[in-house]
């Protein structure tokens, strides 16, 4: 039995390889486009903080 990482999936369990690295791939993207807007999203938050103080 193969162990793989990628989807936690094992060879002796029905595995498509093609649906794992679609996955992995979406997966991916999701975490750069995450990196991405993160310092956007703490700049906003600190906009935000800086207009609830002057209230």
């Amino acid at each position: 039995m193969a162990h793989w990482r990628s989807c936690h999936s094992a060879w002796s369990v029905h595995h498509d390889p093609v649906s794992c690295w679609r996955r992995t791939r979406t997966e991916e993207a999701l975490i750069a486009r995450i990196r991405e807007v993160a310092p956007l999203l703490v700049f906003a938050r600190a906009v935000l903080d800086a207009v609830v103080g002057d209230l």
